[in-house]
């Protein structure tokens, strides 16, 4: 599946701003087909600031590592 496409679904009818920075990435698995990593983030939503995990999926398509899922914790 295509993941932007998965997750625009009705993206234009929310009115929300998140920022997020990260600052710290563990490998978590590699191959040369896949990895996944978690990501440590400091995320802003209007006047709240706060940390918060990822884990991210990633897939290699020819030459190119593309996101293939993301799961908040």
């Amino acid at each position: 599946d295509n993941f932007v496409k998965r997750n625009l679904i009705d993206v234009g009818n929310k009115n929300e701003k998140i920022t997020t920075q990260v600052f710290k990435i563990e490998i978590l698995s590699y191959t040369a087909s896949q990895s996944k990593v978690k990501a440590f983030a400091r995320r802003e939503e209007e006047d709240k600031i706060y940390n918060q995990e990822l884990e991210v999926k990633l897939v290699k398509i020819g030459e190119e590592w593309l996101v293939d899922s993301v799961e908040w914790k």
